[in-house]
């Protein structure tokens, strides 16, 4: 449907949930659509990156569980799939393009 619907887009800031972060490894491989992710949260769901369904290596898992502060962690998980030249983290200038 993204594809097809020109004003349809997607939030994924609360894909880091146990159930739902299986999907971001798919999300990140489906690079058509990437042009209608949105990533916009006042607040990250709380999450653990040890016990979580994505794909992560354990290595990259414990380093970014030792970050205390839950934005930035929460942050650093998604820029493992998408980097910061993805469209993900600028597609909110579509939706909102009054603010600057």
């Amino acid at each position: 449907m993204l594809e097809t619907h020109n004003n349809l887009y997607a939030d994924i800031s609360a894909v880091l949930t146990p159930v739902r972060a299986k999907a971001l490894p798919h999300l990140a491989r489906q690079e058509r659509i990437h042009e209608k992710l949105l990533f916009g949260t006042d607040f990250p769901v709380p999450f653990t990156t040890l016990w979580n369904t994505h794909d992560l290596p354990l290595a990259m898992c414990r380093r970014l569980s030792k970050i205390e502060n839950p934005f930035d962690r929460y942050i650093e998980t998604v820029l493992a799939y998408f980097p910061p030249e993805s469209p993900l983290w600028s597609n909110w200038k579509k939706v909102l393009p009054d603010i600057q």
